[in-house]
């Protein structure tokens, strides 16, 4: 069988880092690379324990983990996390020592090899794919052609080309005159016939030296060294989506309870409650969601999802707002519940089912620290108190998590 080409070789390796391109970006990241180290130290450990140990909020912990879960790098049973067989190998190709394999994943039992008779062909073994190894190669080649591209450069740059150019030297030959031949010895048209000197010879003069110019080859180095272009690799990072559940939420209500916090199962928002015991009461529906992702990412774009449980018929307008001020959902009330800003988006709510509002800007705005994440509030758009107008938002208390409020982010490093 012929040898692979090196075009093969090459569709092969791009083939490769378009399918895992997310577990070889996560290990530039010294963060990712940190975790999956540490976890492959201590066998097996839990969230909550991980991001101790590794100085990170849970929210932000689950990010880092994202690309390590879907590359099956590391696995998460019930919150456990463990190093798995793709992940220690990786590692081991890169020269990490690796625990064992617990015994839990250990077979409890090798199958005795089955004997076959004198003569009968051999099973040929299933050939399995070394995924840590070429993950590994792949990353090499990307340096490789990062640095020594560079150095290409750099040699061509410093070092002149050598050109080569003829230059004359001068070289002595002697040269001779013809002696004169005496009149008796014949000289024949088709050959020579051989010289017999005369008994009186005349002297001839002596022979002079002629000088000849023969070429001969000197190296001398160009004014201009050459520069010959390197091809460069561009990787493009991968868009990454994530959602975020609300870490607090509550509503609350102008009347019959302005002094006291909301804190249920569900988010109410009205213009009039059409509550008998609170008649004409508005009601305001407050998340947060505790946005966490390092410095280097760049948000593409953020949607608030929220779930109406029950309604009054027809349709309404509800804005999001940005809060900017702190607050406590067991404590904010009607009377003490935060600023608000300018809206940002607005959607016709009806009936029951899911509901989202476009907020990037104001994702954007708390990722860079040009505000602080407050959380925000939804409200009619027109509070009129003479219009019955009543929707209930599921809460992230709420009992059916498929229901709850979720912030929805799409984000690639920069």
């Amino acid at each position: 069988m012929n040898p692979p080409s090196h075009d093969s070789y090459a569709r092969n390796l791009l083939e490769l880092y378009r399918t895992h391109r997310d577990e070889i970006d996560s290990l530039s990241d010294p963060t990712v690379f940190f975790i999956l180290g540490l976890v492959n130290h201590v066998g097996k450990v839990t969230l909550d324990d991980l991001a101790r140990d590794v100085n990170l909020a849970p929210n932000e912990l689950r990010v880092k983990l994202v690309s390590l879960l879907r590359g099956k790098l590391i696995q998460d049973a019930k919150g456990t996390l463990t190093v798995t067989a793709l992940g220690a190998q990786l590692l081991k190709e890169l020269g990490f020592p690796i625990q064992p394999v617990p015994a839990s994943t250990q077979p409890r039992s090798q199958p005795r090899p089955q004997t076959l008779p004198r003569g009968a062909p051999q099973p040929v073994p299933a050939r399995r794919i070394n995924w840590g190894m070429w993950i590994g190669v792949a990353a090499t080649i990307v340096l490789f052609f990062a640095i020594g591209g560079g150095a290409v450069l750099i040699a061509l740059s410093r070092t002149p080309i050598a050109m080569i150019t003829a230059t004359p030297i001068l070289i002595s030959t002697p040269t001779s005159t013809s002696t004169s031949l005496p009149t008796d010895t014949p000289i024949t048209p088709v050959t020579v016939a051989p010289f017999v000197p005369s008994p009186t010879p005349t002297p001839s003069s002596a022979p002079s030296p002629t000088l000849t110019r023969t070429p001969s080859l000197t190296v001398t180095p160009s004014r201009t060294p050459t520069r010959t272009r390197t091809p460069t690799i561009t990787l493009t990072a991968v868009p990454t989506t994530i959602t975020l559940p609300a870490v607090e939420d509550a509503f609350v209500t102008s009347t019959c309870g302005a002094s006291s916090p909301n804190n249920t199962t569900q988010l109410n928002v009205a213009s009039n409650s059409g509550d008998p015991d609170c008649p004409g009461a508005k009601q305001r529906a407050l998340l947060r969601f505790g946005l966490k992702l390092p410095a280097n990412y760049a948000i593409l774009q953020a949607k608030l999802n929220v779930h109406v449980m029950t309604a009054t018929s027809g349709t309404t307008r509800i804005g999001v707002h940005r809060l900017t001020g702190a607050w406590s959902q067991t404590a904010v009330t009607w009377n003490n519940q935060p600023g608000r800003t300018a809206m940002y988006d607005n959607v016709s709510v009806g009936g029951e089912g899911w509901y989202t509002w476009d907020v990037t800007k104001m994702v954007e705005e708390w990722h860079t620290d040009a505000q602080p994440d407050n959380g925000l509030v939804l409200m009619n758009t027109s509070e009129n108190l003479s219009t019955i107008n009543y929707r209930a938002f599921n809460s992230n208390e709420h009992l059916n998590r498929a229901l709850r409020p979720y912030l929805q982010i799409t984000y690639r490093p920069r």
